[in-house]
């Protein structure tokens, strides 16, 4: 076909069109569900009002509370019980944070729902049946606006709020 050929550029279009089609990439809609989907089957108690379709997960990091029992005898004494951990995952949305208690193991909030590859779950074409849960538990949900940060570290963190 020429180069000045009329038809040329439509031609184009059609083969960039088809060409991202044969790539079959989900959209975001596909995706946004696709992680819903990989939270609400892994997390028991997940509450179902927080699947909408203007919400937006950003990422999730792990976190680990060392619990600390005040000391028996008195406020004098040094010794205490051992200190315990409480594994949980914080979810964060745009507009919500949603925590989640982990069981007792070395995998991370992101492997335990299937967020390491939600790229699986959207490429196989539909939602998968029978999702074991994974050992995690809803235990609450903040909204972004009530939250407060501050900066407790000194000079040169690079963390502002």
């Amino acid at each position: 076909m020429s180069p000045d050929d009329p038809q040329r550029a439509k031609i184009i279009e059609a083969d960039e069109i088809a060409s991202k089609i044969a790539q079959a990439e989900a959209d975001e809609q596909t995706k946004r569900a696709a992680i819903f989907y990989c939270l609400i089957a892994s997390i028991d108690g997940f509450p179902p009002e927080l699947f909408s379709n203007s919400r937006r997960f950003i990422d999730c990091i792990d976190v680990d509370d060392i619990l600390t029992d005040i000391p028996v005898s008195s406020a004098a004494s040094s010794t205490s019980a051992p200190a315990a951990s409480l594994h949980c995952t914080l979810f964060l949305f745009d507009d919500k944070l949603l925590i989640a208690k982990r069981p007792n193991n070395e995998k991370g909030g992101k492997t335990l729902t299937g967020l390491d590859s939600v790229e699986r779950v959207t490429n196989a074409g539909g939602i998968p049946s029978g999702r074991k849960k994974s050992g995690m538990s809803f235990k609450g949900v903040v909204d972004i606006t009530d939250i407060v940060v501050t900066d407790v570290g000194g000079a040169g963190t690079g963390f502002s709020s």
